[in-house]
């Protein structure tokens, strides 16, 4: 496939770059409004969503591959949507300000998003978003394991840049 230099890459993509489950690049298209695809065989690209509405960030695919879980500040409110792959049809699952998802749980009922120092579960399908812990610092970066186990975050508290949470319940409820 053509190569393209990473400073390329970076600039257009900044760290809002991931593997989909079936072997393309989805990265944060110039602008913040939309994701290319990016076939790394041929080296064709083709935009996610078929209009820009509204900045959209932190992609994480569900365990399927069916659905992408996003940050988006698409009207009529922002928060954390579900893209469908199949029928690009979109669902606000949870409204507010920096719900940035870090994950799926590996049966892919949930959502795990972090809101400030707030990880919460949000059900894919039905039910009511609960934490499932708090950090010391507002969570700059999050991302949940495959497995749905471990977290691994970069906070703003000043004690430590990295942390890695494991053994939490998701079924924990505060």
């Amino acid at each position: 496939f053509p190569t393209r230099r990473s400073s390329d890459l970076q600039k257009e993509a900044g760290s809002q770059i991931t593997w989909s489950p079936d072997g393309h690049i989805v990265y944060l298209k110039e602008g913040n409004q939309n994701f290319n695809v990016l076939d790394p065989e041929t080296g064709d690209e083709k935009p996610l969503l078929q209009s820009d509405l509204g900045y959209i960030f932190t992609p994480r695919y569900s365990p399927d591959g069916k659905s992408l879980a996003v940050y988006w500040n698409r009207p009529p409110q922002p928060g954390v949507w579900v893209i469908s792959l199949i029928d690009n049809s979109v669902r606000l699952l949870r409204a507010g300000d920096g719900g940035y998802p870090a994950g799926w749980s590996p049966d892919g009922r949930s959502i795990y998003a972090w809101f400030g120092n707030n990880v919460m579960s949000i059900p894919a399908g039905r039910g009511a978003p609960h934490t499932v812990f708090a950090t010391p610092g507002d969570i700059l970066d999050a991302t949940a394991s495959a497995d749905g186990e471990k977290f691994v975050f970069s906070s703003a508290e000043t004690k430590s840049d990295v942390w890695v949470v494991e053994n939490f319940d998701p079924a924990y409820r505060k």
